[in-house]
């Protein structure tokens, strides 16, 4: 699974290594009769889906990305672009499942992209993915977690943001607890929505309240 729409540089690497691609095209305007016939091109698809199908994926490092790739039990080979991107690729090189060569994306080249996929269908790499998706998967799930706690927050009157305490103004105090719990709010009690509907009481506007309202006592 290739995450790049330089066409060329994934066709001569998989080519050199005998494998099939899959690009994720995304916003970028590759045609369809660019892609040779090894070369499956599409513009979107669910990771949890596609990412197990695979036998490697190359990415860009970002923490969605990496963390499906990871939940998958596959190798990974990460060209990072910006931000934390970087350390997302240390930390699955320093599991064994990615190359220990980190290469930023701008330097991206056939020889790389075949070094790093070299390395990815080598059996130790693929023996340490699967472990490690094995205990990844066996954990609570994060969104069920982050869900879980908002809610017995709101219900329990303790919703806050910590390390926001009275060394700052009550302003700022106020405006960082709504952009952040806005945030949080909207991502765990739609999650809380689609997996225990029965058990939902509060909406955005009842739990961005009680957090502001924790944060500021």
């Amino acid at each position: 699974m290739v995450r790049y729409q330089s066409v060329d540089t994934n066709n001569v690497a998989l080519k050199t290594l005998g494998l099939r691609g899959v690009i994720c095209a995304g916003w970028s305007d590759v045609e369809d009769s660019e892609i040779p016939d090894h070369i499956c091109l599409i513009k979107e698809a669910p990771h949890d889906w596609l990412f197990p199908k695979c036998k490697a994926i190359v990415h860009h490092g970002g923490a969605g990305t990496t963390g499906s790739a990871v939940l998958a039990g596959k190798p990974m080979v990460v060209f990072p672009v910006i931000a934390d991107q970087t350390w997302w690729a240390s930390l699955a090189a320093s599991r064994g499942v990615s190359p220990t060569t980190i290469v930023p994306f701008p330097k991206l080249t056939e020889e790389t992209l075949v070094n790093g996929l070299t390395f990815a269908i080598q059996d130790e790499p693929v023996r340490k993915a699967r472990e490690l998706g094995e205990k990844v998967r066996a954990e609570q799930n994060g969104a069920d977690f982050i869900a879980d706690y908002m809610v017995t927050a709101i219900e329990n009157g303790t919703a806050y943001i910590p390390h926001v305490g009275k060394q700052r103004s009550s302003l700022l105090r106020v405006v960082v607890a709504t952009s952040i719990v806005v945030a949080a709010s909207v991502g765990a009690l739609y999650v809380y929505k689609e997996h225990k509907a029965q058990n939902v009481r509060y909406g955005l506007i009842d739990g961005t309240i009680a957090a502001v309202r924790g944060t500021l006592r």
